[in-house]
């Protein structure tokens, strides 16, 4: 019995010591991992250190210790070193960059007043620059009558400096060419519908029913030919009308006959569109005078 009792005593304390034992293991291994875990936040820590300095080119002192970094560490240590070799290098190469830049890139000129431009339009007119009003000022377009005027003196010069002759302007024909000019803004084409002539009755009557023809195809021959032309132009009603009247001599098509002799007879019609800020023009090209 005394031995029973003695064989069980021993078979405890055997269990505890087996305990005790295992109950140490697991303090080593938190030892371990705790420093794991601290080479772990160092090395986040440089890492992001790293990609801040990557992200400012131009900030070769950012490299600061953060407070979750550990320098006493060896680890740290090498760390550290080789992100100030890495930002040396990035540095050496961002100033290389920075300086042939510099060299390659012509000097910033200082933005001077912008003067009235014009913008390219259908009828290849010079392009022009929007020049911005003045806050709270009202814009004024100016009167589309002095525009007019200016555009067939201006036709009338370069058909002069070429050495053809100077056209006379019609006042019939001019409502024809400012009814056509308000039609432009809704069908930018040579389709008058309805015809210009037939609601203003102006010009020559072609009776069809003579022809075979219906009534309804009779007509009012008022011209010939006609240019057409849109655009933003700003300025006075003399720079406008310089720059349309330009703009058709520029453009072969369209002067090879505006300017051309064999039509005497001319007129101008301008329209201005303000919803969109537009200015519309149709210069009407007679061979001979169908109404004055």
């Amino acid at each position: 019995m005394t031995k029973r009792v003695i064989a069980m005593i021993m078979a405890i304390m055997l269990c505890v010591t087996l305990i005790a034992c295992s109950n140490q293991a697991p303090t080593q291994t938190n030892i371990e991992e705790s420093k794991i875990v601290t080479s772990d936040t160092t090395s986040v820590t440089s890492s992001k250190e790293e990609a801040n300095i990557s992200d400012d080119t131009t900030a070769v002192h950012s490299q600061k210790p953060t407070v979750n970094s550990t320098p006493s560490s060896t680890t740290a240590s090498d760390i550290k070193t080789t992100e100030k070799e890495n930002v040396e290098t990035k540095t050496s190469e961002n100033s290389v960059t920075e300086k042939e830049a510099e060299i390659s890139a012509p000097p910033k000129e200082v933005e001077k007043p912008k003067t009235t431009e014009e913008k390219k339009t259908e009828t290849t007119l010079p392009p022009v620059t929007k020049e911005e009003p003045q806050k709270n000022e009202p814009v004024t377009p100016p009167s589309t009558t002095e525009i007019e005027k200016y555009v067939a003196q201006y036709v009338n010069q370069y058909r002069s400096e070429q050495g053809n002759s100077k056209t006379t302007v019609l006042t019939g024909l001019t409502e024809v060419a400012r009814f056509r000019a308000k039609q432009l803004v809704t069908n930018f084409s040579h389709n008058s519908i309805p015809n210009a002539c037939n609601e203003l009755k102006y010009g020559e009557f072609v009776d069809m029913t003579l022809y075979g023809g219906t009534e309804s195809d009779s007509y009012y021959q008022g011209y010939n030919r006609e240019a057409i032309g849109k655009g933003d132009w700003f300025g006075t009603a003399e720079q406008i009308a310089k720059r349309i009247a330009k703009g058709f001599k520029n453009s072969s098509g369209h002067w090879s006959y505006v300017g051309d002799s064999q039509y005497g007879y001319m007129a101008v019609g301008v329209y201005y569109n303000q919803s969109e800020e537009k200015w519309y023009c149709c210069i009407c090209m007679s061979s001979k005078n169908y109404g004055d």
